[in-house]
């Protein structure tokens, strides 16, 4: 997927999302603007892209959300099926969104399989049913409607208890419920972080009890992400997290603390805030996995400043 919507890109061009430019900004490069070649900062696109939500479903963008659009054809009176597998959508992904656009005065209406409407439809499988516009004659209307399906999806991620968490957040802020973002938010990261520090830790010859016991009492997420990961981050050759990435990522915690502890934060997020901590923690997960790929398979490396 593009990002279009940004004022910084609005003059046409489009900046395809690719991993290496989170990776690129982490080690303090710049990515050229594919219109005019002046350097944007991946932190600031990605953080006013989210902010506008261009058409309620560009901030799906940053975690790698794919589009695919394709014509169906409706019939007054009559249910039309269609399968998104039939039009290159894995049958294991993520459904993001779905739009119709009609062609004509129709509106159509999806039909939940059974008789629980308040069941989640599978929207793998989608039964619609034209509904006309209030003041249209059925016998004003076409005998058929064409009417095109623009939905957005995101592929399998074999790191499902983190990524999926990530993409509920997202799907919470497009939804304009940005309280519900806050915990998926946060157990994306500190999921993330918490699995490779075990593993980093176990790998020096520690017992998995004794670490286990260690990150779950004594470096809780806190410690984990204020103090551990910049000391691995050191002895790996890689570059620290930039402290305002850190520092909303402390406040996603604290947020998350409020929620466990009285149930809902003290003051309700608004949109500004809850994009700048939602961008905090993709960067983060991205970062967990930056950090991850240059540990050495020796000993620690001295640090790069």
């Amino acid at each position: 997927m593009s990002i279009r919507g940004s004022a910084a890109l609005r003059a046409g061009a489009a900046l395809t999302i690719e991993d290496r430019y989170t990776t690129a900004y982490f080690d303090g490069q710049l990515i050229p603007c594919p219109r005019c070649g002046a350097p944007l900062d991946w932190w600031t696109t990605v953080l006013g892209e989210v902010r506008e939500n261009f058409l309620l479903n560009q901030a799906f963008a940053p975690i790698g959300a794919r589009h695919v659009i394709f014509p169906i054809t409706l019939r007054p009176g009559e249910r039309t099926h269609y399968k998104l597998a039939d039009h290159g959508v894995p049958a294991d992904a993520k459904i993001l969104s779905v739009s119709y656009l009609p062609e004509a005065p129709v509106l159509p209406v999806e039909i939940p399989g059974g008789n629980i409407t308040t069941r989640r439809p599978n929207r793998h499988e989608v039964t619609v049913w034209p509904v006309l516009w209030e003041h249209v004659e059925q016998a004003d209307v076409a005998t058929s409607l064409g009417v095109t399906v623009a939905v957005s999806w995101v592929p399998h991620s074999p790191l499902d208890a983190s990524w999926g968490n990530l993409v509920t957040a997202f799907e919470a802020y497009v939804a304009f419920d940005y309280d519900a973002a806050i915990v998926p938010a946060n157990v994306a990261v500190e999921a993330a972080l918490s699995v490779f520090l075990f593993a980093y830790l176990a790998r020096h010859k520690i017992s998995n009890e004794h670490v286990k016991l260690f990150l779950e009492d004594a470096a809780t997420y806190s410690h984990q992400l204020n103090v551990l990961l910049p000391l691995v981050a050191d002895w790996s050759g890689a570059p620290r997290l930039p402290d305002h990435i850190r520092g909303a990522l402390n406040r996603l915690r604290r947020l998350r603390n409020d929620i466990a502890h009285r149930g809902k934060p003290d003051t309700p997020l608004i949109q500004a805030e809850a994009a700048e901590l939602l961008c905090a923690a993709l960067f983060g997960f991205r970062y967990v996995g930056l950090v991850q790929s240059r540990v050495p398979d020796g000993r620690p490396r001295r640090p790069v400043h």
